[in-house]
């Protein structure tokens, strides 16, 4: 009779590998997503900034009635 203890060893070493494998997936899945909020939230700000800035030189360089609306208000 052979002993069943080598065949035991080599599907835990296969099971192992598998959960190893199903893993290494998840894992990399998280760190991927990690990276691609921390992108979305790095673009947010900066268009946000780039949108301050617009407002900013709008309002600062507007240099008065340059459409003439206060002289249709009055009329």
């Amino acid at each position: 009779m052979r002993p069943r203890r080598h065949t035991r060893w080599r599907r835990q070493r296969g099971q192992s590998l598998l959960e190893t494998a199903l893993m290494i997936v998840v894992i990399f899945t998280v760190v991927f997503w990690v990276f691609e909020l921390g992108w979305l939230m790095y673009t947010y700000s900066v268009l946000a900034d780039a949108v301050n800035e617009g407002v900013r030189y709008a309002i600062v360089h507007s240099g008065g009635d340059v459409a003439g609306t206060q002289g249709t208000a009055c009329e």
